[in-house]
């Protein structure tokens, strides 16, 4: 088996070389297209980087959709029942001074779904969007604990 030769580079021109269209190893042969025609050895590496670097995004999507597959709906009685076990349903509760609110929001949580200010300061129908957005995006994983406890993931 023949081993291609790899030059020397850093990762971060190997990357650049990959995005712009070349490939880090040498093709020595141009491989016959499926209609009998030749595809030129440029055109297979950029292909093949290109399936190489959509492979992790796809994978990502399924094991996402996968981890969703079999959780609980996200149902008032559930988002009820995930406030008691995060905060006892107290909507200005904080922990630590790191979460916040009756869902135990941390702060950079809260900004990635577009709020101000402190979780436990907003009023409840906030939180409560809050944490259906959330719930939307990342199914019950930001609430590990609980979402284990209470058979939601």
């Amino acid at each position: 088996m023949c081993t291609p030769r790899v030059r020397e580079t850093t990762v971060l021109a190997s990357v650049r070389r990959d995005i712009a269209g070349a490939w880090p190893f040498p093709i020595v042969k141009p491989v016959k297209a499926a209609q009998g025609g030749r595809m030129p050895a440029r055109s297979l590496s950029r292909l093949v980087a290109a399936l190489l670097l959509a492979v992790p995004v796809t994978v990502t999507d399924l094991d996402t959709a996968a981890a969703h597959a079999g959780a609980a709906p996200p149902t008032p009685k559930n988002f009820e029942r995930l406030r008691a076990c995060e905060s006892g349903g107290d909507y200005r509760a904080t922990k630590g001074g790191r979460y916040f609110g009756a869902y135990q929001f941390s702060v950079p949580t809260w900004r990635s779904l577009g709020h101000g200010g402190l979780p436990h300061q907003a009023d409840p129908h906030t939180q409560d969007e809050a944490a259906r957005r959330l719930q939307a995006r990342d199914g019950w994983s930001p609430w590990p604990a609980c979402a284990r406890q209470l058979g939601l993931s």
